[in-house]
């Protein structure tokens, strides 16, 4: 028997033939893509979960039912990228023909490049969680109402008439907060239905791989029909409590008045069905220019005018109280006599140099003092005092004095400051 030698190398040992085609099939799709009918610009969500969106060029066809053969409907769709190697995550979220679109299924094993199907979100879950805060995602409705049968008894098929619906969304930190009495309000503004999860009708375990246990993915709720509650849901937005909570505000003033320069803490109370409760809220003031709020409700006056202060539920800006601010227009003057240092004690055998100066707002003035010894005469041989300058002077302890305190009175104008300084041990 005889052998041939053929050469080979490593970059071909390196490379399938799958990955050798792919990389042929690249090329073609990178020189014929825009060349297709079907292709078109839509949006993708930056990153999973994001809700931040950027333009992408894809591909978009029809989907054919495996089962029957048949075109599923305008509210399905299969989008090929242009990029045959892109990943797609299951529960991404699309948007092009003016609707949100999540992602239910990929294909990349048996398809050449990437490839998902996507449905359209053709409504919105709304709720209000046990904080207060509120929350919007698209979702998908299914058309079908599914049979809603009575299993108190076994042999019972009992249909209810607005029976269960299933709906589908994006598995997300915020959906999977999503408890078992949740409930969700659908239709309009006129003619509102209230749902609630059924039971264990969260399925928030569709993980797009087998071994995670990640919350990216797709959410699944099984919802019944229940009654609207219009004492605390808001038909106007679309927004079930689903936790039946009832939040007001109320602040300590109503108004408030005050000159420039000065303050005013304003105390925010919130209720839950009446009962003082424990919850964030936002400050804001309509015109910072006339008034500004800190995020703890401390009021600063700036200028002249009028503003008004809101306080609201954090997640829920409709929770909310209001404090009219005005400002007379008058800055204050507080007049404060500093000396440094703060420190009024001298060692034995030390001298000390103090300064004084005259502050105005917070903001040192010119203005100088007169300094004079008020100390009582029984300890006048104990320390050596000097008048240095105008803002300055020095004690020299000559010996420990128990028996009574340096005093030095500071005089500016009508401004005046006893300083009392102690005379202590060597140590």
């Amino acid at each position: 028997m005889a052998y041939k030698y053929y050469p080979v190398y490593l970059d071909n040992l390196a490379k399938s033939p799958k990955n050798d085609w792919i990389d042929d099939a690249q090329a073609l799709v990178d020189d014929q893509f825009y060349n297709s009918s079907d292709w078109y610009t839509i949006q993708e969500e930056t990153s999973f979960a994001s809700g931040e969106y950027q333009d992408i060029d894809v591909r978009i066809n029809h989907v054919i039912s495996t089962t029957t053969g048949a075109n599923r409907g305008d509210d399905w769709k299969k989008i090929l990228f242009k990029d045959l190697s892109k990943s797609i995550q299951v529960g991404a979220m699309f948007i092009f023909d003016s609707n949100y679109w999540i992602v239910v299924n990929t294909d990349s094993l048996s398809s050449t490049g990437s490839v998902c199907t996507v449905r359209r979100c053709n409504n919105t879950l709304r709720w209000i969680d046990g904080a207060g805060a509120k929350h919007s995602v698209p979702c998908v409705l299914d058309y079908s109402i599914q049979e809603n049968r009575d299993y108190a008894s076994a042999t019972s098929k009992v249909v209810s008439p607005s029976g269960l619906l299933e709906i589908i969304s994006q598995l997300n930190t915020i959906t999977n907060s999503i408890k078992s009495s949740a409930r969700f309000l659908f239709g309009n503004p006129d003619n509102w239905t209230a749902y609630r999860v059924q039971g264990g009708g969260i399925h928030n375990f569709l993980n797009p791989t087998t071994e995670t246990f990640s919350t990216m993915g797709i959410l699944k709720l099984t919802l019944g029909v229940t009654q609207i509650n219009e004492s605390v849901d808001d038909l106007v937005n679309g927004y079930a409590n689903q936790t039946e909570n009832n939040y007001t505000i109320s602040l300590n003033n109503s108004s408030i008045t005050g000159s420039i320069g000065e303050t005013y803490q304003l105390e925010a109370i919130v209720y839950e069905g009446g009962v003082i409760v424990s919850r964030d809220v936002e400050w804001s003031s309509d015109d910072s220019l006339v008034a500004t709020v800190g995020v703890s409700g401390l009021v600063t006056f700036i200028s002249d005018g009028t503003a008004t202060i809101t306080v609201s539920l954090d997640g829920d800006s409709a929770v909310l109280d209001t404090c009219d601010a005005l400002v007379d227009g008058t800055p204050i003057s507080e007049y404060y006599v500093d000396v440094s240092p703060e420190s009024n004690n001298i060692l034995e055998g030390d001298t000390q140099v103090y300064a004084v100066t005259l502050e105005l707002n917070g903001a040192t003035q010119v203005d100088t003092f007169t300094f004079s010894d008020v100390s009582p005469s029984s300890i006048s041989d104990k320390y050596i005092f000097t008048s240095i300058d105008g803002n300055s002077f020095s004690i020299e302890n000559v010996e420990k004095s128990p028996s009574g305190d340096v005093i030095v009175r500071a005089v500016s104008g009508v401004h005046t400051k006893d300083i009392t300084i102690k005379l202590s041990g060597a140590w």
